[in-house]
């Protein structure tokens, strides 16, 4: 199912558009077939099209600028980050009842009427975290974990010692 996931990003600029490219591609295909996530999540990825994945991310995630350790990580990074998402899928009860309009009023409304003395957080904010708003949920983690590997490669390129060129 995996060979659903089109690995060919060189359509998106940048290593993170690359990555983006990749992670909302592979939770089309994860969130396509219900269950694919959670099987992938009990074996380890050696399958061809799991490697050819692999292998997309990890060449985009290259050009981060991190060290070789730390690009690995990324890559495990967002790979379980997209996996982890799939796993609590549009299908399931929760999502589904936020997506009805309906129902989602009623949430929101429970919110706002538990006691502010008691749940002083839930009551203002219940209603922005049931929301029913997947997508953007899910680029703004994914947007939120670029940015913080773009620094840590900023950072570790500031650490590099710099070289030299001849004649200078």
């Amino acid at each position: 199912m995996l060979a659903e996931v089109d690995i060919r990003t060189d359509r998106a600029p940048g290593w993170a558009g690359q990555v983006k490219a990749l992670a909302r591609l592979m939770r089309a295909v994860l969130e396509d077939h219900p269950g694919l996530a959670g099987l992938l999540k009990t074996r380890d990825p050696l399958a061809p099209h799991s490697l050819a994945l692999a292998e997309a991310f990890l060449t985009a995630l290259q050009e981060a600028g991190l060290p070789q350790r730390e690009t690995a990580q990324a890559f495990s990074l967002v790979y379980d980050y997209t996996l982890g998402f799939a796993l609590s899928d549009r299908t399931t009860v929760n999502e589904q009842r936020v997506q009805h309009p309906a129902i989602r009023r009623q949430l929101h409304a429970f919110f706002r009427s538990l006691p502010a003395d008691r749940f002083p957080a839930l009551a203002v904010l219940g209603e922005h975290v049931w929301a029913g708003n997947r997508d953007q949920r899910f680029t703004a983690g994914l947007d939120t974990l670029l940015a913080g590997l773009q620094a840590a490669g900023l950072q570790a390129a500031s650490q590099r010692p710099h070289r030299r060129q001849p004649g200078r």
